[in-house]
């Protein structure tokens, strides 16, 4: 793929008052134990190849910790099935990243947060869970999306009483984009058992930004070359 243009020690955007507790959660491995450069390395690799790396080629403590500490997730073989906010395995939210592949995201904010992540620009396809609509929204790396329709919202929920397991347990499947705020409310009335808030598009940008821009930020060697 075309390396992507990183940005380097630009503003982050900073969390609002109204905006949900989703927004602190640190995604950002730490740096000790190369918890981090394995992190990162995988995060290339899907943003490279649309495809996780084997775990062969990485340390296998490092990717235990980063699976306990929830910065990745492995299956019982020990393989890579996401790195926020990747998913090694098919989800309703499908992004073309300009210049490399197309990937699956873990959810919606997610998907919006591969183009501040890459520093490129991404389109992503959805669909509203409740009626079935296409939903599209075009991506650049650094300024504000294009959506369509242009009344699409985000429910960014998590399953009521389970919030302290892994993302991809108790929230991913519950953070979707809807064609408006009515389909939103209607699909969260009738799931009692989730619990959540709809965002503007310019709210979910701004928490996508804050959660994955700094993950690739910094001294990187880039993409793996391809060959």
């Amino acid at each position: 793929m075309t390396e992507p243009s990183r940005r380097s020690g630009g503003p982050t955007p900073q969390a609002g008052p109204g905006l949900p507790g989703r927004i602190r959660r640190e995604r950002l491995a730490p740096a000790t134990d190369g918890l981090r450069a394995v992190q990162q390395a995988v995060l290339w690799s899907f943003a490279a190849t649309g495809r996780p790396p084997q775990p062969a080629e990485l340390a296998e403590a490092a990717l235990s910790q980063l699976h306990a500490g929830d910065f990745l997730r492995l299956d019982s073989a020990g393989r890579i099935q996401a790195a926020y906010p990747f998913s090694a395995t098919p989800t309703g939210h499908r992004v073309q990243i300009t210049g490399g592949p197309a990937v699956y995201a873990m959810c919606a904010i997610d998907a919006l947060g591969i183009a501040p992540m890459l520093g490129a620009a991404v389109v992503i396809r959805s669909a509203d869970p409740l009626t079935g609509a296409p939903i599209t929204v075009n991506v650049p790396a650094e300024e504000a999306a294009a959506w369509d329709p242009v009344t699409t919202v985000v429910f960014d929920g998590h399953v009521a009483r389970a919030a302290q397991g892994p993302a991809a347990d108790v929230a991913c499947s519950t953070i979707n984009f809807f064609t408006d705020q009515a389909t939103a409310a209607s699909w969260a009335a009738s799931r009692p058992d989730i619990t959540g808030t709809i965002l503007r598009p310019d709210e979910a940008q701004q928490i996508a930004a804050q959660i994955f821009g700094p993950l690739l930020d910094g001294d990187l060697p880039g993409p793996p070359s391809e060959g």
